[in-house]
C-alpha cells in the first residue's frame, strides 16, 4: 500500500531529539505536513536547517492539559511517538522522573489522541529494552530493561 504522506498530518513526539531530528528531515524532504511536540525549545542542530518547515508545540507529556491542547490544534493523522527521557541513572528521583515521563507521558499522549481521529501510532522504543544483550537485535528477545530509558 503507497500513502502519499504529502496529504498526512505527522506528529513527531520528541522531534528536537537526535533520532527525531532525522526522521523529521525525512518527512519533511518527502513533503510532509510534520508537527512535532517536544519538551525543550533547543533544538538538535540537525533540524535547524529546515525547523521552519515544521511546526513545533513546546509541551511537557507529563502536563495532560497542554498535550491535549496541542493534539486538538494538531489534528494529527498519524502519530511516531519517540519521546522519552534519557539517563543512564537507575536511583531515586531520577527513576521516578523516567517513569513518570515515559510511562505517565505516553498515556497522557494516547489519552489525548482519543479526541481526534488517526490512522496509525507507532512507539519508537530502544534497543536499551534488551539489556546487555548482543547485537543484532530481534523483537522476539527477552526484555531486561538496564536503564529508566527503557522502561
Amino acid at each position: 500500500m503507497d500513502v502519499n504522506i504529502a496529504e498526512e498530518r505527522i506528529l513527531v513526539t520528541g522531534g528536537l531529539g537526535f533520532v527525531g531530528s532525522h526522521l523529521c528531515k525525512r518527512l519533511v524532504g518527502a513533503g510532509a505536513n510534520v508537527y512535532v511536540i517536544d519538551h525543550t525549545a533547543r533544538p538538535c542542530p540537525i533540524i535547524k536547517p529546515f525547523l521552519n518547515d515544521i511546526t513545533v508545540h513546546t509541551a511537557d507529556l507529563t502536563d495532560a492539559a497542554s498535550i491535549k491542547s496541542s493534539i486538538l490544534s494538531i489534528q494529527p493523522t498519524r502519530v511516531l511517538h519517540l519521546a522519552a527521557f534519557i539517563s543512564p541513572v537507575r536511583e531515586g528521583d531520577v527513576m521516578l522522573h523516567a517513569l513518570r515521563a515515559n510511562v505517565e507521558g505516553t498515556l497522557h499522549l494516547l489519552q489525548a489522541l482519543q479526541h481526534v481521529s488517526y490512522d496509525s501510532f507507532t512507539y519508537v522504543s530502544s534497543s536499551d529494552v534488551y539489556g546487555n544483550a548482543d547485537a543484532p537485535f530481534k523483537e522476539n528477545l527477552p526484555l531486561r530493561p538496564n536503564s529508566p530509558h527503557s522502561f
